[in-house]
């Protein structure tokens, strides 16, 4: 009994009959025939019965419903320890050290002010929230983080998307013709594909989020390329939208090129670029694309002005453009390659791992760019057998991905390198591994319709093609054959592989291969027996022996139990109490915390084990200054004046960067012997001293000098004889006094009150003696805006290389600082339009009549042939 144009019965079923089309049938075979006594003498033959089993009547009513009970009790099976453990937490590299800060005090920003934070003043003596990027702040997942624990909830967001990848996966392929089972399949290969899940482990959430939400793209471009209607296009803006809210920008330009070479497959494919059909699809297209990027300006165009201009990025512009080397960084080597025959091949640096088994070209691994041999088997049958327009453009598409995948190894990343925009900003080229992956089950989804096909497929000139339960089991021969000499050859076979690339391994390499080599005969072994039982399975189902719902079964299990055993050592939880919860040097700062604001001084890289984490203060409430990183995006004169890079940072080594910065706390793991510093006392293993000569937040300065040149400002503030104490270097000089002279005496500064702070707004309150300025240990930013107590807007200077200075005159003043970002502003508004426009056109999409569906039968032998 065939179904949907011509492919085989599936368990699943065809999909619910659209109600128009139905009517639309009626009307073709006319009026229905008058019930009477005729119409019962020659009764039409019963169906013979098949093996459908109990529950094929229910599945095939609702295969989209069945789907997603699959996929979500997959999900919940498989994770369901960190699902059902709130007081856990999914470990992740990148998580652990900055990601729970940030996603803590945005959702308590929210929770306590119904509000976006636009400043962060806990670390780095504070830098912009929304210019200098935190994630994911934007996405609608974000949720999650403010009405859950913030531990618990960044799992759930991960697990969330794995689910998400599944649904998107099954629809778009029942989008373009696959049967329900094919699509079922193929959901749970792509959810469980290790070049997702896998980047669970280094807390890659930006990538796991545009991985799951391509094939939505790709079915909404479909859906809008084959309607022809503008409100369609609209609901793939939206799609791609949220691709762009993922604040993985890398990500979601590769996924951009993907879709745009879909399109223009689409509009040959369809229209063969008819001109009256083309052209409305092109003029809908790019506006769909503008929309997404209107609606998305919120998050990229502060950020965008912020990165070519303040960010401590721009110190390593040079470092970034110096070339080819650079660019070509982290990619996909010749052992990641094989990881795709079999993904224990390269082995991985996991901390759960008695020792590391990463013996590739790169310095670690944290994850896997391997699809599953199964999907690569699945796939190339389909292109031996039916290798159709479908067929190619998607082969062609993981090819491409491939290549550029590989960096420096072949010629294609270095076309891509000097002729295509923003490749030279990027590196580890094997971000675009989520193509590959997605293009190879679209192609093994089809390539399981043609297994299953009633009778022999023909070729594109109607010829016989190769049978493809033959093509199948020849796969699975020459896989058991190399899996046959990788177990004869053992260890050998990694250094012997390592010798013909070309790629001496070094003693800590050496054992890593020589660890990792198990593995890899186990690998080999779990697939070719997944192949053999592929082919066991169509073998029986062919000759009638196993019922529909059963091979489902089983293909379902063939297809998700090895992934998923692969997949597990890439998710660990944690008790995240230990790490982020109250030690005792916290109670130890705050019994000696000034009154008014300071900051902590965290010394890290003593070589003491223990240290506290970077962004753990911060995490609690206190500012923190670190030499550390703690978040790459931080400003520039921040990161400079520090002396982050140098190799003896000035935070450490120059008494006057530390008073400036309100260093008012010390902690070490260790004593220090240094001069200005008071002991405070020893608790949890961590040693508290006050910086004697620390400058207050706020001070009035009398005198001021003027420095054009940066750098010449920096050496003068690190001398010796700066009189840091009574005087302010400005980069300009003030319109209405003149700077001090050198031979004058020096005037100390007098200190001022901050009486009021927050994240976006503080208030302080100075006497004045005579005209001067209001100096501030605040990092330099234009969004800042100061008035004073009558409301005249006061100009704020860059003062001591990073700090801000306003001029005032003698008297009592309170002058009040707020965060105010025109471009931030202007986004919001146009973020709002047309994110209001795209969703308007999605629901008109949706509750418009539904188009026919272009639906690619298996072609099959006919009488002409």
């Amino acid at each position: 009994m065939p179904d949907r144009a011509g492919t085989p019965e599936f368990s699943l079923g065809p999909p619910r009959p659209i109600p128009y089309l139905r009517r639309m049938a009626r009307e073709r075979k006319g009026p229905k025939k008058a019930k009477g006594p005729a119409s019962r003498i020659h009764k039409p033959e019963k169906p013979k019965k098949t093996h459908r089993g109990f529950l094929s009547p229910f599945i095939a009513r609702h295969p989209v419903r069945w789907a997603i009970l699959g996929y979500a009790s997959f999900v919940l099976i498989i994770f369901a320890g960190s699902i059902f453990s709130p007081g856990e937490m999914v470990y992740g590299t990148d998580t652990m050290s900055a990601g729970v800060f940030f996603r803590s005090f945005h959702a308590e920003q929210w929770r306590t002010h119904l509000s976006m934070p636009m400043w962060n003043p806990y670390i780095h003596a504070g830098l912009p929230f929304v210019d200098a990027m935190h994630g994911d702040i934007f996405y609608p997942a974000a949720i999650l983080q403010i009405i859950l624990p913030v531990t618990y909830a960044l799992g759930m967001k991960l697990f969330l998307h794995i689910f998400l990848a599944g649904i998107f996966m099954f629809l778009f392929l029942r989008a373009i013709g696959r049967s329900d089972t094919a699509s079922f399949i193929g959901g749970i290969l792509y959810m469980f594909s290790p070049c997702l899940v896998s980047l669970i482990y280094p807390g890659h959430d930006g990538k796991i989020y545009v991985t799951a939400l391509t094939p939505l793209a790709f079915l909404a471009l479909y859906r809008a390329v084959i309607s022809r209607r503008l409100v369609a296009f609209l609901g793939f803006g939206l799609a791609y939208a949220a691709m762009i809210l993922t604040a993985h920008v890398q990500m979601a330009y590769y996924a951009a090129w993907g879709l745009g070479l879909y399109f223009i497959f689409l509009a040959w494919d369809k229209y063969r670029l008819r001109l009256r059909q083309v052209i409305p699809l092109v003029l809908s297209f790019t506006v769909a694309v503008l929309l997404a990027l209107g609606a998305t300006s919120m998050q990229w165009m502060a950020p965008y002005k912020y990165t070519n201009k303040y960010s401590q990025r721009l110190a390593h512009q040079e470092e970034e453009q110096r070339g080819f080397e650079w660019s070509s960084s982290w990619s996909m080597n010749s052992e990641e390659l094989l990881s795709e025959i079999n993904p224990e091949f390269p082995g991985s640096n996991l901390i759960s791992d008695p020792r590391p088994t990463y013996w590739g070209q790169n310095y670690f691994k944290l994850n896997s760019e391997a699809v599953g041999v199964m999907v690569l088997a699945l796939a190339i049958v389909a292109l031996v057998a039916v290798p159709g327009p479908t067929m190619w453009f998607f082969g062609g598409l993981s090819l491409i991905a491939l290549l550029y995948a590989m960096g420096s190894s072949t010629p294609v990343f270095r076309l891509f390198y000097e002729l295509v925009p923003m490749v030279k900003k990027f590196r580890a080229p094997s971000m675009i591994c989520f193509l590959f992956a997605f293009s190879w089950v679209v192609m093994a989804a089809r390539g399981l319709d043609v297994l299953r096909a009633p009778a022999p497929v023909v070729g594109p000139k109607r010829k016989p093609a190769p049978d493809p339960f033959r093509v199948l089991l020849i796969i699975a021969a020459v896989y058991l054959g190399i899996t046959l000499i990788a177990i004869a050859a053992g260890s050998s076979l990694l250094t012997g592989w390592a010798s013909i690339v070309g790629n001496p391994l070094d003693p800590q390499k050496q054992a890593a291969a020589m660890a990792n080599a198990g593995n890899v005969r186990n690998g080999f072994l779990i697939w070719s027996v997944v192949l053999w039982g592929l082919v066991a399975t169509f073998y029986f189902r062919r000759r009638g022996i196993l019922p529909a719902v059963t091979v489902v079964v089983i293909l379902a299990h063939l297809a998700g139990l090895p992934l998923i055993k692969f997949d597990k050592r890439f998710v660990e939880t944690v008790d995240p109490r230990p790490i982020y919860g109250e030690r005792p040097i916290l109670n130890l700062i705050r019994q000696h915390a000034p009154d008014e604001p300071y900051r902590v001084l965290n010394i890290r890289g003593t070589g003491a084990q223990g240290d506290l984490e970077d962004n753990y203060l911060a995490l609690h409430g206190i500012e923190e200054l670190s030499p550390t990183a703690m978040h790459g995006n931080h400003l520039l004169t921040h990161d400079i004046f520090v002396g982050r890079h140098d190799s003896q940072p000035a935070l450490l080594t120059n008494a006057t960067t530390r008073n400036l910065m309100n260093a008012r706390l010390v902690v070490s793991r260790r004593p220090l012997q240094q001069e200005g510093f008071t002991a405070l006392g020893e608790s949890g293993g961590f040693y508290l001293y006050n910086n004697d000569d620390a400058m207050p937040r706020a001070a009035v300065f009398y005198q001021y000098e003027v420095e054009p040149d940066t750098n010449a400002t920096l050496e003068r503030i690190r001398s010796d004889d700066f009189p840091y104490r009574s005087r302010v270097i400005l980069d300009q000089a003030l319109p209405d006094r003149e700077p001090v002279k050198a031979d004058a005496a020096p005037i100390p500064f007098s200190p001022a009150r901050v009486i009021e702070w927050d994240t976006d707004r503080f208030v302080v309150e100075c006497s004045v003696a005579r005209d001067g300025l209001l100096w501030l240990s605040e990092n330099y930013y234009p969004a800042w805006r100061a008035t004073d107590e009558t409301g005249r807007t006061l100009p704020i200077y860059r003062a001591d290389y990073t700090f801000r200075a306003v001029p005032v005159t003698a008297g009592t003043h309170r002058i009040t600082f707020a965060y105010h970002s025109a471009t931030f502003a202007n986004s919001v508004w146009l973020s709002l339009v047309c994110l209001l426009i795209l969703l308007g056109g999605t629901v008109a999409a949706l509750r418009s009549r539904p188009q026919i569906m272009t639906v690619e039968p298996i072609p099959v032998p006919t009488t002409e042939a």
